[in-house]
């Protein structure tokens, strides 16, 4: 199991913006050609509530998705609406705070005709389910955002918690207890599941059961005697997250 990885490189991304502005929201729509997907990514920033919240539509192996990124909770939120489903985790690292995004995607959009090739970091970050949470535990706009959908909050897979695991269930396992112990939990679906099978025959198999992603600009915006070119002040940040769980399933069954 690899741990998050964080890669600079060039992606074929094209991309275009459109800015309007509504109350303490402050809208960007993002045109994006992901290896010859096209499709528009919406950015709303609310330097008010100190909030950046991204709408990304079905592209690729990605699901639809709305994530908000609340800096006072220091949390992710994404919505899966077709899946019903809504995931809280921490928030992400390294986005920018709303106003230095704002400022950075205006910059990007008076100057994007002097980008031709933008430099990209891509983020990915593999996560699991911790626990599900109880609507009464929920921040309010938690409750708001995710609609009434069930909610889980996720723990990231890193190479050491797995490794840790690991050597916990070995040690269960030589000193002769039959509980098994996996990191991986059971998808929901899973919660006293039953098979046509014994359950000496059961099988554990881990899948990613949604993907998402969403492109940010971050910028070093020049002074007056900044002589660099625009190419090498921008560069553009692709955050992808896969989320992995568990099920049975008997041994003949693929």
């Amino acid at each position: 199991m690899k741990p998050a990885c964080f890669i600079a490189l060039l992606l074929c991304l094209g991309l275009h913006f459109i800015i309007g502005s509504k109350g303490n929201d402050v809208k960007f729509n993002v045109r994006i050609n992901e290896r010859g997907t096209r499709f528009s990514e919406k950015i709303k920033i609310n330097e008010k509530e100190n909030t950046v919240r991204f709408t990304v539509p079905k592209h690729n192996d990605v699901d639809q998705s709305e994530v908000l990124h609340d800096f006072n909770l220091n949390l992710t939120i994404t919505r899966l609406s077709e899946k019903g489903v809504c995931y809280i985790q921490p928030l992400v690292k390294h986005l920018s705070s709303p106003r230095d995004m704002k400022s950075d995607m205006r910059y990007v959009r008076r100057v994007q005709t002097r980008i031709s090739k933008p430099g990209t970091l891509v983020s990915s970050t593999e996560w699991t389910l911790d626990r599900k949470v109880q609507t009464k535990d929920l921040q309010p706009s938690v409750a708001k955002f995710c609609a009434g959908l069930p909610v889980y909050r996720l723990k990231e897979i890193t190479k050491d918690n797995w490794e840790i695991e690991e050597k916990e269930r070995s040690s269960n396992e030589t000193a002769g207890r039959s509980k098994r112990r996996y990191f991986f939990s059971l998808c929901p679906n899973q919660r006293n599941a039953r098979l046509p099978c014994s359950p000496n025959s059961w099988t554990l198999h881990c899948k990613f059961v949604s993907r998402t992603c969403v492109y940010w600009a971050k910028c070093r915006v020049p002074g007056p005697l900044f002589s660099q070119s625009t190419s090498s002040m921008c560069r553009f940040v692709h955050d992808r997250s896969d989320m992995r769980c568990c099920e049975f399933r008997c041994w003949w069954q693929k």
